[in-house]
């Protein structure tokens, strides 16, 4: 009985989190040469926004690249802590934070600091997030460049 309840009481605690879910794709800066990373990336991400604190925002982005005969797939783990200036209806923030680089076919995984900076413009239950946003790879061993510039939107509900 006391277990019902503790599942109850959890269920209901975790309802009221404020977390939202959205997808978010974009363009990747491609300008360097020899680079082999594609143009285009995108995944499921999701936010938590607490009262007080600021809004946490993770989630799993694809990208490809090619290495020689081979086209890999990348993945990205954004972990930042975002900070929305109060608006009515187009909401400024800045976010910053880590992201990790994660390459199954070589086993190897690298981190970046991430800096980034948009809008959020609030249509009823949807949310439209255009974004910039810039990582500096700290161990770049088999990308082909040490920084990478994105332009993404999400769209998060």
């Amino acid at each position: 009985m006391k277990l019902i309840f503790l599942f109850a009481f959890a269920a209901s605690a975790l309802a009221q989190l404020p977390i939202s879910v959205g997808i978010k794709a974009g363009y990747v800066d491609n300008r360097q040469p020899f680079s082999a990373i594609a143009r285009l990336k995108g995944g499921p991400y999701l936010e938590l926004s607490l009262p007080v604190l600021p809004t946490f925002e993770t989630g799993i982005m694809f990208e490809r690249l090619r290495l020689g005969p081979q086209t890999l797939t990348v993945y990205q783990v954004p972990i930042l802590v975002k900070k929305r200036i109060n608006a009515v209806a187009i909401k400024p923030f800045f976010s910053g934070g880590v992201t990790l680089r994660r390459v199954p076919t070589f086993n190897e995984s690298h981190p970046g600091l991430t800096l980034a900076g948009g809008v959020t413009i609030g249509l009823l239950p949807i949310k439209i997030e255009p974004e910039v946003r810039f990582t500096r790879w700290i161990f770049p061993s088999y990308n082909p460049r040490s920084q990478q510039t994105e332009f993404l939107v999400g769209i998060r509900f």
